[in-house]
């Protein structure tokens, strides 16, 4: 790569990263900000010898949106920005956007948006139902952006249990989570967890949106259940039955799904040295981001 396109490399990429992940509940954040990368202005580095200068890439300004909503939670954590400029030095508060007049509408009554605080908006009286389905619209400076997302019943779970790996010679186990669900048509899950290891005060933490893995209801096995994974290895002196707190299945608006799979399985590792990757957002209009709808099933775990 030259050092030029290096630069406009690494300025686009802290540009946006610090819009989004200052979020606390943004699920995934140092991946999905490179997809939005790939989505601003349609360009894409497809060769390292090609220079790119910031002035030969237009600027368009777009809102960018993420928003979460759970069933039996208040909807206050919608966040609205807007892409920058590359050839600006970038601080955080100028991609913030706090006076979008917005609304989510559900079941003919509409809930405005109010903003609280650094780019984050509440819907005031609105406490998401599952089952139900939820349309959020925006305008700012002439841009218009429009969402629909539903909430999946809350998952109904069989069991959750810990699996473990090979025992090394010094019995230290790998263990897993894995969770048998009957699955919602149109819903995806994944899992999330609070636990300690009690013999050794060792905490196993997971910020509730972190997404490891998801499964498809589509995923179905010939018994009816999909197995979400953790994909994680938790490393124990002891075995699975010393370990106590929560684990939490959460089903997801199936459009989340194709977002997860778009980004993390595009068509190469490697998104400036590659082809093309489309992420498929559910935002449209003149943004980019995702609003969806969400539940959760949370189970104690006892030692």
């Amino acid at each position: 790569m030259t050092t030029q396109s290096e630069q406009l490399t690494a300025q686009l990429t802290a540009q946006l990263t610090e819009q989004l992940t200052e979020q606390q509940n943004f699920m995934p954040a140092n991946r999905v900000m490179l997809a939005l990368i790939a989505l601003l202005g349609g360009f894409v580095f497809t060769a390292c010898e090609d220079t790119v200068a910031p002035d030969d890439i237009p600027y368009v300004e777009r809102m960018v949106v993420y928003g979460v909503i759970t069933a039996g939670k208040p909807a206050d954590s919608i966040r609205f920005s807007r892409t920058l400029p590359l050839n600006t030095l970038y601080q955080p508060a100028d991609g913030e956007l706090t006076d979008v007049v917005a609304a989510i509408e559900s079941g003919g009554k509409s809930y405005p948006l109010r903003h609280i605080g650094r780019g984050f908006y509440n819907a005031e009286g609105l406490i998401p139902e599952a089952g139900e389905r939820y349309t959020l619209r925006g305008t700012w400076k002439g841009l218009a952006i429009h969402a629909s997302t539903s909430i999946p019943l809350p998952p109904a779970l069989d069991s959750v249990v810990m699996v473990e790996g090979e025992n090394s010679q010094m019995d230290i186990a790998t263990l897993e989570i894995w969770a048998y669900v009957r699955p919602q048509k149109g819903a995806a899950y994944s899992i999330t967890y609070d636990l300690t290891d009690t013999v050794n005060d060792i905490p196993y933490h997971t910020l509730h949106d972190y997404v490891y893995d998801l499964w498809n209801w589509r995923d179905t096995t010939t018994s009816g259940q999909v197995v979400a994974k953790t994909f994680d290895s938790f490393l124990t002196f002891g075995s699975r039955n010393i370990f106590a707190g929560t684990v939490t299945l959460l089903a997801w608006d199936e459009p989340y799904y194709d977002y997860f799979r778009t980004y993390y399985f595009g068509d190469s590792d490697d998104l400036f040295g590659g082809g093309q990757r489309t992420v498929n957002w559910n935002i449209e209009g003149d943004g980019i981001g995702l609003f969806i709808g969400r539940s959760e099933t949370e189970v104690e775990w006892r030692k």
